[in-house]
C-alpha cells in the first residue's frame, strides 16, 4: 500500500546528467527494479490531463529534501510534462497475465516550470507494464484526474485507491472544497480501467467558493426534553443557512477521521446554530451517504450548556475536547471513546433527524 501522498509539486531546477541520458540507465529485468527517475515510458493518449505521449525520458528533479524523489518529462519550460513521486509506487498483477504492472502516482501541466514552483496539487494513476523486451508502456491511467491519491494498492487484480478532493476543477475552475477521503475500485476491462465500486464523485460539506454543499443530515438538538436547534437535510452555503427559525453555520474547525478504516473517511465537524435561546456550536461525527452526508453521532449536543474551544483532536478511537460548562464555569479537557456505533462519554442530548 502506499500511504501519506501530499503532493505539492514545488519543482526545482532541472539539471541533466550524461549518467541520465537513454541508454546510459541499464534496463531492468523485472518491473519492480526499475529506476523510476531515469526510466524510459512509452506513454499512452487516453489521460484527462495534459500529460505527454508518446516516448517519455524521465530525469530526476535536481532538488533537495521533500523533492528529492521527484522526475519529469519532458525537460525544459514548455510543453505538457508529466510528473511523478518514485518513492509512490504499488505493484500488483492487473491484467491476468500473472506479471505485475507498476501503479504510479503522477501529476501532469503544461504550465511552465516557474508556475509549478508555486505549487500543484493532484493528479492521476498511471499503470505502467513491462514489455517481453524489458521496455516499459504505460497500460493506461486510472483514477480521477486533479484530485490526490492519499493511497493506493493492487488487491484481486483490481485497482484499490483512495481519493480525496482538497479542490475541484469544474467549467476550468478552481474550487477550494470540504470533501473528505472515499475509496474507488479500478479495474482493467482490455481497454481502460473502469470503475467497479465506489463514490463517483465527491460529496462537498461546503464549498468556500460554489454556492452550497452537498445534501447534510442534521440532529435535533435537545435540551432539557425540548428541541434547541431543529434536524433538518439541508445544504450549506458559504455563510450559512436559515431554516424553521434557525441559522447554521459550517465553521473551520472540520477534521477528517476514519475511525473503522475502509478508506471512506468520516468527518468531525463543528456545527453553528443560532436561534431564539443563542448561538451554540455542537460537534458533529458524519459519515458519507448514498448522496448526502449522514449523521454518525453528535458527541457534543450543546443547547447552550457548553463552550467548545478550538484545537480538539482526534487521535486514534479517542475525541479530546476541551470544554467549559456555562453553569459553573469550570474548564475541562473530556476524552470520548469510538466504540464502533458512537462515542462514550458524549455531552448533550439529540434525536436522529
Amino acid at each position: 500500500m502506499i500511504a501519506g501522498l501530499a503532493v505539492a509539486v514545488a519543482v526545482g531546477v532541472f539539471v541533466a546528467n550524461d549518467r541520465d541520458k537513454p541508454g546510459n540507465v541499464p534496463a531492468a529485468s523485472v518491473i519492480t527494479e526499475v529506476r523510476w527517475q531515469q526510466a524510459v515510458i512509452d506513454l499512452p493518449k487516453n489521460s484527462d490531463m495534459p500529460c505527454p505521449t508518446g516516448r517519455q525520458h524521465m530525469r530526476p528533479v535536481q532538488s533537495g529534501g521533500a523533492l528529492a524523489s521527484f522526475a519529469w518529462a519532458p525537460a525544459g519550460d514548455r510543453g505538457q510534462k508529466l510528473i511523478l513521486n518514485s518513492r509512490e509506487i504499488a505493484y500488483g498483477d492487473l491484467t491476468g497475465d500473472g506479471e505485475p504492472e507498476a501503479v504510479l502516482n503522477i501529476l501532469c501541466s503544461d504550465l511552465p516550470a516557474t508556475a509549478l514552483r508555486n505549487g500543484l496539487r493532484g493528479g492521476q494513476l498511471l499503470v505502467v507494464t513491462m514489455r517481453a523486451d524489458h521496455s516499459l508502456s504505460g497500460l493506461g491511467y486510472a483514477g480521477q484526474p486533479y484530485a490526490e491519491h492519499p493511497s493506493f494498492r493492487v488487491e484481486n487484480q483490481k485497482l484499490v485507491a483512495q481519493v480525496w478532493y482538497a479542490r475541484t476543477h469544474l467549467n476550468g475552475a478552481s474550487y477550494a472544497v470540504y470533501a473528505p477521503a472515499h475509496t474507488r475500485t479500478y479495474q482493467w476491462d482490455g481497454a481502460r480501467f473502469a470503475q467497479t465500486a465506489g463514490r463517483t464523485s465527491p460529496l462537498l460539506l461546503m464549498s468556500m467558493e460554489q454556492s452550497v454543499g452537498s445534501p447534510v443530515q442534521l440532529a435535533t438538538i435537545v435540551r432539557d426534553g425540548a428541541p434547541v436547534c431543529p434536524g433538518r437535510v439541508v445544504q450549506f452555503e458559504e455563510h450559512g443557512l436559515q431554516t424553521d427559525g434557525a441559522v447554521y453555520r459550517v465553521t473551520s474547525n472540520i477534521r477528517p477521521t476514519d475511525f473503522d478504516q475502509d478508506g471512506n473517511q468520516e468527518l468531525l465537524a463543528q456545527v453553528q446554530c443560532t436561534g431564539n435561546g443563542g448561538t451554540f456550536d455542537s460537534l458533529y461525527l458524519f459519515r458519507q451517504g448514498v448522496d448526502k452526508f449522514v449523521v454518525l453521532d453528535v458527541p457534543i449536543a450543546n443547547g447552550g450548556q457548553y463552550v467548545i474551544h478550538d484545537g480538539w483532536q482526534a487521535k486514534g478511537n479517542t475525541l479530546t475536547v476541551n470544554v467549559t460548562l456555562r453553569g459553573t464555569g469550570e474548564t475541562r479537557a473530556y476524552r470520548m471513546i469510538w466504540n464502533g456505533k458512537k462515542f462514550e462519554n458524549s455531552l448533550g442530548a439529540h434525536q436522529q433527524a
